[in-house]
């Protein structure tokens, strides 16, 4: 059977009471998205109300080759503004979803119940789930249908206090994340600021900050090619 990926990014622009917009972070969307073309894997973009998903900006690093290769791309143009909803997924036919991260995900992922369904179901069907970032946030209110939270006793990580206080975002942001993840019961552990850092737990792959999203791609490669 070949594998098919849910990608989930977040359709939030306001940060906060800023006036400023936020959205996807871009290169933890192209990074993962090219291991898994690469090695043949179909991609489906979901966001939690469908339709136009939007970049921050401050993410638009064309001198990246693969942000430059895919922002040039009319058919990634046309995926971004046509994402699908959750409730047009029928979970059965996916293998794995993927959260990407960008600081819009910490406002519409957290709680929302048509990715939390999708997530769950994929993930107690024996499939895998996957974030990055901030997109670590859609983890933070599952739990199984046994009630256990997802997190609990999970090796994970994810941004670190130090990386959102670096922001500068302290008082914009409405948690952090590496509070959370431990006050679920996870097992959390971080690399250097901005520095490439991810784990594997069982069917759960977790990266820490932009520069972990190719890897958390190719452990997503790794572990599709397993179930093959």
């Amino acid at each position: 059977m070949a594998h098919k990926v849910l990608f989930a990014l977040t359709n939030h622009q306001k940060l906060g009471d800023t006036g400023k917009t936020t959205g996807f972070n871009l290169l933890e969307v192209v990074h993962p998205l090219y291991e898994l073309e690469k090695a043949g894997f179909e991609v489906t973009f979901v966001s939690p109300r469908g339709g136009e998903v939007f970049m921050d900006e401050n993410t638009r690093d064309i001198a990246e080759p693969l942000n430059r290769d895919y922002l040039g791309r009319t058919s990634f143009q046309h995926r971004l503004a046509n994402t699908i909803g959750p409730h047009n997924v029928i979970t059965s036919d996916y293998s794995a979803i993927y959260f990407a991260g960008g600081l819009g995900a910490v406002w519409d992922f957290p709680g929302d119940l048509g990715l939390s369904r999708l997530a769950l179901e994929i993930y107690e069907a024996g499939g895998i789930l996957a974030a990055v970032s901030q997109g670590l946030s859609a983890f933070l209110s599952l739990h199984l249908s046994n009630g256990e939270a997802l997190l609990n006793g999970k090796q994970v990580t994810g941004p670190s206090q130090a990386e959102q206080k670096a922001l500068g975002l302290e008082d914009v942001l409405p948690f952090f994340i590496e509070t959370e993840l431990k006050q679920r019961g996870a097992s959390y552990s971080c690399g250097s600021l901005w520095q490439r850092y991810y784990l594997q737990d069982g069917r759960l792959i977790t990266g820490q900050n932009p520069a972990s999203a190719r890897g958390v791609g190719g452990v997503l490669v790794k572990l599709l090619r397993q179930k093959s």
